[in-house]
């Protein structure tokens, strides 16, 4: 193998595909776990804003210590309660925006694996050295892209500009 060759799968091995440093690894499961709690919350949402309606209209009202609970009113309250924590947290995590962020870099990464390792579209004219060059500098750019539009995401309910400073 020359030094090249080796220098490419030491690079793809190490950058990409390693266990859990590899960052194909790393995108695949965060956006799988951002995935499912966008999807858990709105869920949760959901069943919660359902639910108002009915349980307002319960008319059971037992007596504790000698109160009178009203159930319909402090149930609806409490389910409106969880429901708008939900998607206030949501507001703050921004599950959905990073689950699209990080599966799209994820894909981006592993077309300019598959386009690199083929020689194809925009590695097709280039000697390896020049591919080479050319698939770290993009690798490395759609990984820095992704942590600033994270850092940007992450951001916004704080109201923290990731940019540099001025």
């Amino acid at each position: 193998m020359s030094d090249i060759e080796e220098r490419i799968k030491e690079y793809i091995d190490s950058r990409l595909i390693s266990g859990q440093t590899g960052y194909l690894g790393y995108y695949d499961r965060t956006a799988q776990r951002m995935k499912r709690r966008h999807l858990q919350n709105r869920s949760a949402a959901a069943i919660g804003a359902v639910l108002i309606p009915v349980v307002s209209n319960l008319n059971w009202e037992p007596q504790i210590r000698g109160a009178t609970i009203h159930v319909a009113t402090v149930g609806a309250s409490l389910i409106g309660l969880v429901v708008a924590l939900i998607l206030a947290l949501e507001g703050v995590f921004h599950f959905k925006e990073q689950w699209q962020n990080f599966r799209g870099t994820e894909q981006y990464l592993l077309s300019q694996k598959y386009r690199f390792e083929n020689g194809v579209d925009e590695y097709q004219a280039l000697s390896t050295e020049d591919a080479f060059k050319l698939f770290v500098s993009r690798v490395e750019k759609a990984i820095l892209d992704e942590n600033n539009v994270t850092l940007n995401i992450l951001g916004r309910s704080e109201g923290i500009s990731p940019g540099p400073p001025k």
